[in-house]
């Protein structure tokens, strides 16, 4: 399929071919002063410049001027499957980096891992699995910030998800205020909205309750997924470079977890495993399907050059044949 990625460059074609004949026309009625060659047939030289062969003289002026313009559209043949005009999710995954994250009650290749070096590694397949969707993350501890706005550029945000780091906006948990900032960022999108909570404790921190922000995602349809992380024995709690890991219980409070799910649609998982995570996002594939096709799947390929390379060629021509063409004295 031929579309055009920069259409508005054709709306400039009708005012540059109007200000070239508006210039061409004023120099014919200037005389022009040229060196010339006397002839002794001067007279016949002359009729061969007809009214003819100066307007068929500068139609590859013209013709490469438009072309030009066409270049500037930047034409594309699209081949594969296009965006089936369906509607994509908005998801903002709100992230706990609270000090509690620093927990290290998962593993992976038999080392102990922290609950956020966990999520790091497992939300990458999810966001590669939601293709067409716009998704972005809110990080939360104390205070709850937009860490990455929504956005349909996957790559950037794994790279910027790759970067999240425990303490970035303090040491505890405001879970109200996280979200209702998800709920300001979904309002205004008109397709489906999704906030997934992962998080691994209670609301200690904030100027919102977690009830007070369920109004506002009520208000907004906001659907909430919510992701208990931890476990509820004991677990290491790391101390620093020096001291030992402090053992001690750091469990989620999952009946507000559950609560929060319930009263905005969505459901509920508790992760004592890292694969419950996989399990978890697999679920909510399921409940959230895909219901847009891939986008890269669509590869397209830029035609561009070819009215480009054509105009160039022809004002070259032109120009060549002005330089090279006998004209009467």
């Amino acid at each position: 399929m031929l579309t055009l990625a920069a259409p508005h460059w054709l709306l400039a074609l009708p005012l540059i071919i109007t200000v070239l004949w508006l210039s061409s026309r004023l120099s014919t009625q200037r005389p022009l002063r040229l060196p010339s060659l006397l002839h002794p047939q001067t007279r016949l030289l002359a009729t061969l410049v007809t009214a003819d062969h100066n307007r068929t003289a500068r139609w590859p002026w013209w013709l490469g001027i438009a072309l030009l313009c066409l270049a500037l559209t930047r034409p594309l043949w699209i081949i594969g499957p296009t965006a089936s005009g369906h509607p994509a999710h908005n998801i903002m995954l709100a992230i706990d980096v609270s000090g509690s994250m620093r927990t290290l009650d998962y593993q992976h290749d038999r080392q102990a891992i922290s609950r956020l070096d966990m999520l790091k590694q497992q939300l990458p397949g999810f966001i590669a699995r939601r293709a067409g969707d716009r998704i972005g993350i809110i990080a939360f501890a104390d205070d709850a910030v937009t860490y990455v706005p929504l956005t349909t550029d996957h790559a950037l945000l794994t790279g910027l998800l790759a970067d999240l780091q425990q303490g970035l906006a303090g040491e505890r948990t405001a879970l109200g205020d996280a979200i209702a900032l998800a709920s300001h960022r979904l309002q205004h999108v008109d397709t489906s909205r999704i906030l997934i909570l992962l998080t691994d404790g209670a609301n200690t921190a904030g100027r919102l309750s977690p009830l007070q922000a369920l109004e506002l995602c009520r208000q907004h349809h906001v659907r909430i997924y919510t992701v208990a992380l931890g476990t509820a024995g004991k677990v290491a709690f790391p101390r620093g470079p020096v001291l030992p890991p402090l053992t001690t219980a750091l469990p989620p409070d999952t009946a507000l977890l559950q609560q929060i799910a319930a009263s905005c649609g969505g459901r509920f998982f508790h992760i004592t495993a890292q694969h419950t995570l996989d399990q978890a996002f697999a679920e909510i594939d399921h409940l959230e399907p895909g219901r847009v096709t891939d986008p890269s799947a669509a590869r397209h390929h830029e035609l561009f050059w070819l009215p480009l390379s054509s105009a160039l060629l022809l004002l070259l021509w032109s120009e060549w044949r002005s330089r090279h063409q006998v004209l009467p004295c």
